[in-house]
């Protein structure tokens, strides 16, 4: 147990002020809470579940996620439209797929609905319609790792936040490549600079 680590008690409390303080309460009443198991109906659910692994800041409070709404599509995949973090008792940050963070409640529903409304028409995000195509490929042809460097910025966050709306257990494990993934670099980068 660290310095900065807060219990899951305290964690629903603050769980608690930030959807009170933010005025998200209010828009995600309408919504029923995502079942934990078994089919779901494609529809937007709440998600109320907080994730022990973010618990632990390490060399800060954490931040942590206090309420995420999902999309359930027609092939049963879930889809993170918005979530509420906190902070400390002292900040809020509302997103969504599109904005980092944005103003008010009100604005931030407005975003949560009209995504919906974007995927439910589409039916799918384009992603996975390009990664169905992928699948025709042998499995000996496919590289994770270049498809990954191909993705530009946006399609990279895409499919992070993507995956990790899906499985939040994820998370950390996404965390962890990037940071494998920087630390071979900076060694690449070290070792041509001794070669010169």
């Amino acid at each position: 147990m660290t310095r900065w680590r807060i219990s899951k008690g305290q964690a629903v409390d603050l769980q608690e002020w930030a959807l009170e303080e933010s005025g998200v309460r209010e828009f995600l009443r309408s919504l029923p809470e995502l079942p934990k198991s078994g089919r779901i109906k494609p529809g937007i659910y709440v998600s109320y579940e907080i994730d022990e692994m973010e618990l632990d800041g390490g060399i800060d409070w954490p931040d942590v996620g206090v309420a995420t709404v999902f999309a359930v599509l027609k092939n049963g995949r879930k889809k993170c439209l918005g979530e509420v973090r906190a902070y400390n008792w002292e900040a809020i940050w509302l997103s969504t797929r599109e904005y980092d963070e944005v103003g008010d409640a009100e604005e931030w529903w407005k975003y949560v609905k009209e995504d919906h409304e974007k995927l439910r028409k589409s039916g799918a995000m384009s992603l996975y319609r390009g990664l169905k195509k992928e699948k025709k490929i042998q499995v000996e042809d496919f590289s994770l790792e270049k498809k990954l460097q191909s993705l530009n910025n946006k399609d990279m966050y895409d499919l992070v936040k993507t995956v990790m709306g899906e499985k939040p257990e994820i998370r950390r494990l996404i965390l962890e490549w990037f940071k494998d993934s920087q630390k071979a670099r900076r060694k690449r980068t070290h070792d041509e600079v001794r070669e010169l």
